[in-house]
């Protein structure tokens, strides 16, 4: 049995620490809205339903939470990388994430 993380979509076994804290945190946050949006007495016409990730990484834990981000509806992903971040990793996140 060999686990291959050099076959996630990050190159790494971030993917699965990242897929599982952005899941438990969407869920988590459609929980919080669903309970306010049933306290709450006034009409909201314009609820927020897209959960935001946001990751300070230029390696691969920014490429695991984009991944992550495309993988699971609702979700909006922000990258914020260091100057230092190698041009190959800023262009995967472009190009395979947006």
């Amino acid at each position: 049995y060999l686990k291959l993380d050099c076959l996630q979509p990050s190159g790494s076994f971030k993917d699965r620490g990242m897929g599982h804290l952005c899941l438990t945190l969407q869920q988590q946050d459609a929980k919080k809205k669903n309970d306010n949006n049933n306290n709450d007495n006034e009409n909201n016409d314009n609820p927020t339903t897209t959960t935001q990730f946001i990751s300070s990484s230029g390696g691969n834990a920014g490429l695991a939470v984009a991944a992550t981000g495309q993988a699971l509806s609702g979700c909006q992903v922000h990258v914020i990388v260091p100057e230092t971040t190698k041009p190959l990793v800023i262009d995967k996140l472009r190009q395979t994430y947006g």
